[in-house]
């Protein structure tokens, strides 16, 4: 058997056989043009979303943007999450530039006691959301009939309150 110019014998006298790695057929490629005000496109900035949490009660979305536009001259967007739980507390998301994650997993840059993380898991979409609280507010069945339905609606108005753009009723 004669040797190709890139195959080696080892001191056996073997021949190390391998499969050739094969490129994937269609690869993204990244631009290298330079990018800034003067050029027409421009690349999207990336964001990381961060899990915030422990924050009082009271706390709201602007709040908490001030706080991080103040400290780091950022303006993020942030987004309440509704808990799963009856907890006492409120809980973020903040989309940060990936490329300054770095400064915003500081525990110098948070208050004491407030816990935040990479979010791990999927944002709700809450444009086409249809909770079972939803079905059973368009159930016509009267409330005295169903004893956890009255505790459901009182929950479901508090939250209404606190957030009209998500809660408010489909025009038929």
């Amino acid at each position: 058997m004669t040797l190709t110019p890139n195959q080696t014998c080892d001191e056996e006298g073997f021949i190390k056989v391998e499969r050739k790695k094969r490129k994937p057929a269609c690869r993204n490629l990244c631009g290298v043009a330079p990018t800034g005000p003067n050029h027409l496109l421009h690349p999207a900035i990336l964001t990381t979303p961060l899990y915030v949490s422990r924050m009082h009660y009271s706390t709201k979305e602007e709040e908490i943007a001030e706080y991080l536009r103040v400290k780091t001259k950022f303006s993020l967007r942030v987004a309440w999450l509704e808990s799963r739980h009856n907890v006492n507390f409120n809980s973020f998301v903040v989309k940060v530039p990936t490329e300054h994650l770095a400064t915003f997993m500081k525990e110098e840059l948070w208050p004491e006691g407030v816990v935040f993380r990479r979010f791990r898991g999927r944002l709700p979409d809450t444009t086409t959301r249809h909770t079972p609280l939803t079905l059973l507010c368009s159930n016509t069945t009267p409330t005295q009939h169903r004893p956890k339905l009255g505790r459901l609606l009182s929950v479901h108005a508090a939250t209404a309150s606190r957030h009209p753009a998500v809660h408010a009723p489909k025009a038929s």
